[in-house]
């Protein structure tokens, strides 16, 4: 039955077709796993570290106080920062685990983050160090932060939750 669905060659081609697949897939795959050639030179050196952006990531919120300064936060912690409009990025140690929801600065060298239980965030040196503010608000969630300038900004989260600061966030208080 088989030589007269097939015909009197019907075993060969099939398993000649297997084959070339089989060729086809062995060259294709010959080049994964090479290292690339240094012309006797020493091999590239690969980057330490998380990358500056990954698939999984989660961004919540952005801020460029000028044209080249760009700061992006997000779930678990993350800060991403550009110095060029854009173009490039490179992760920032944020010093918690924390979602950070919001983020906002007066200028490129001085901002704040706000995020989970009641996390915020300052910086003054363009985030290269990133200290914790004391947040009368532990329990809940800020979702957004605003600074006018230096020194006057607010941050809101959940349960209608505003807080105020006058002295760039020494102290934060609740409003209403």
């Amino acid at each position: 039955m088989f030589k007269k669905r097939w015909g009197a060659g019907g075993r060969s081609r099939g398993r000649s077709s297997i084959l070339a697949v089989l060729l086809v897939l062995a060259v294709g795959m010959a080049g994964c796993g090479k290292t690339p050639k240094t012309n006797g030179g020493p091999a590239p050196v690969k980057a330490i570290g998380p990358p500056p952006l990954t698939f999984g990531d989660k961004f919540y919120d952005v801020a460029a106080p000028d044209h080249e300064h760009i700061w992006v936060v997000g779930y678990f912690g993350a800060i991403t920062h550009s110095r060029d409009g854009g173009r490039t990025w490179a992760r920032q140690q944020a010093g918690t685990v924390q979602a950070l929801t919001g983020v906002s600065f007066a200028n490129n060298r001085e901002g704040w983050i706000v995020g989970d239980q009641g996390t915020i965030l300052h910086t003054r040196d363009g985030g290269a160090h990133w200290e914790k503010q004391k947040s009368p608000v532990v329990d809940q969630k800020l979702l957004k932060v605003q600074f006018l300038d230096e020194k006057n900004g607010f941050a809101v989260g959940t349960y209608g939750v505003i807080l105020r600061t006058a002295d760039g966030g020494s102290t934060w208080e609740k409003s209403l």
